[in-house]
C-alpha cells in the first residue's frame, strides 16, 4: 500500500494526490503530522541521502524551523527521529512510500515509479 503524507497547504502535495486519482491507484493519504515512527524509518532506509532527502531545506523554512534543524543536526539518530515525530514541520511534503520506493515533494517523472506493473499492462494494450 502507498503510504502518502501531506500538508493542505503544500501545491506539491495537491498535484501528487491529483496525480494519484488521475490513475485510480490506491493510496492511503494523511496528514505529515501523523507519520508513524515506522514509516519515518522506512523513508530514512529508502532514501539516498538520509535525513538530507526527507527535510526541508534552509532555503524553505522560517526562522523557527532553521533553529530546529540545526538542533537536528546535533543530536543522536534515536533523539533526531523522536524530535523529527514532534515537529514534523521540518519536513519535505509530500512523502510517498511504498514498501520499496520513497518520492519527496512531487515530480511528474519520478511519481510513474508508483504506477503498479498491472495498470502499465492495461494501459499497453
Amino acid at each position: 500500500m502507498i503510504r502518502f503524507y501531506y500538508e493542505n497547504s503544500n501545491s506539491s502535495s495537491k498535484k501528487a494526490l491529483e496525480w494519484f486519482e488521475s490513475k485510480q491507484i490506491n493510496c492511503s493519504p494523511k496528514r505529515i503530522r501523523y507519520i508513524s515512527r515506522d514509516d519515518l524509518l522506512l523513508a530514512l532506509a529508502l532514501s539516498n541521502n538520509g535525513f538530507a532527502d526527507i527535510l526541508k531545506s534552509n532555503g524553505k523554512i522560517g526562522f523557527e524551523s532553521e533553529k530546529l534543524m540545526k538542533e537536528i543536526k546535533n543530536m543522536k539518530f534515536n533523539d533526531s527521529i523522536n524530535f523529527i515525530l514532534g515537529h514534523t514541520e521540518v519536513l519535505k511534503t509530500p512523502i510517498i512510500i511504498d514498501d520499496h520506493k520513497l518520492m519527496t515533494g512531487f515530480n511528474p517523472e519520478e511519481i510513474r515509479k508508483f504506477i503498479p506493473q498491472s495498470y502499465r499492462r492495461l494501459s499497453m494494450v
